[in-house]
C-alpha cells in the first residue's frame, strides 16, 4: 500500500539531456517569466504500484508531446495524483519536503527531511507522486538560488480542475471543450458541490481555506 509506505522511487535516471522537446519547454517556461514548470499528469489512484504509474505516463498525450518524461525519476511523497516538474533554470537547486496543514489551515513543512533534491547538474526534471487529499497539497517543493527561493504546493483547484499556478509555469494539458464550455462549467459545478459535501472539504472550509 503505497499509501502507507511512502518510499520515495527514484529511478530511469539519465544524465545525458540533448532532447529536443525538454530544451523547447525549458525556453517556454523562461519566456514567460518563470524557472520552473509543473504539469497535472493525471490520477493514478492510491494502489498503483510504480510499473502501473509509468504505464499511466506512457498511454497519456505527455508521452506523444514530452516523451523525456518516460524516462524521469519518480518522486513518491504518497498520493493518488501525478505531476511532472521541470526546471528551466538550472542554476535553482530544488528540495522535495513533505507538508502538513495546521489547525490553522496553513501548511507546516518538515524541512529538517528532504525527499528528493535536484542540485543543478543531471536530469533537470522528475515526476512526483503526491497528494492524499482533494483540498491541500502533501508535498512543498522549494527552489533556491543564491538569495532568491520561492515555494510551490502542487495541487488541482476546486473550481476548474486546473492547477493553482504560483510561482511556475503550468504546461499541463486540459481537454479542448469547444463548444461545450456551458457543459463544462455545469460539469465543475456539480463537481464542486459533491466535493463541497465532503466532511474534510466542511472542516478546511471552517478554518479559512477556500476550494
Amino acid at each position: 500500500d503505497l499509501t502507507e509506505n511512502k518510499t520515495t522511487d527514484v529511478s530511469h535516471l539519465t544524465t545525458v539531456q540533448n532532447d529536443t522537446d525538454l530544451s523547447r519547454l525549458q525556453k517556454t517556461i523562461l519566456d514567460n517569466n518563470e524557472s520552473v514548470g509543473i504539469a497535472y499528469i493525471g490520477y493514478v489512484g492510491y494502489e498503483a504500484n510504480e510499473q502501473e504509474v509509468y504505464s499511466f505516463l506512457d498511454n497519456s498525450q505527455y508521452a506523444d508531446k514530452y516523451d523525456f518524461l518516460c524516462g524521469s525519476p519518480l518522486v513518491n511523497v504518497g498520493g493518488a495524483e501525478l505531476y511532472a516538474v521541470v526546471i528551466a533554470d538550472t542554476e535553482y537547486i530544488a528540495s522535495v519536503y513533505r507538508a502538513e496543514i495546521t489547525d490553522n489551515g496553513e501548511y507546516s513543512v518538515k524541512t529538517d527531511d528532504a525527499i528528493y533534491k535536484y542540485s543543478g547538474y543531471g536530469i533537470d526534471y522528475f515526476l512526483l507522486r503526491c497528494n492524499e487529499s482533494e483540498i491541500h497539497s502533501n508535498v512543498s517543493l522549494l527552489f533556491e538560488k543564491g538569495n532568491s527561493s520561492f515555494s510551490v504546493f502542487p495541487m488541482l483547484s476546486g473550481m476548474d480542475g486546473h492547477l493553482v499556478a504560483e510561482n511556475f509555469y503550468d504546461f499541463s494539458i486540459y481537454s479542448d471543450y469547444g463548444d461545450d464550455s456551458e457543459a463544462e462549467d455545469k460539469n465543475v459545478a456539480i463537481a464542486r458541490e459533491i466535493l463541497l459535501e465532503s466532511q474534510e472539504v466542511q472542516y478546511y472550509i471552517n478554518i479559512g481555506m477556500s476550494v
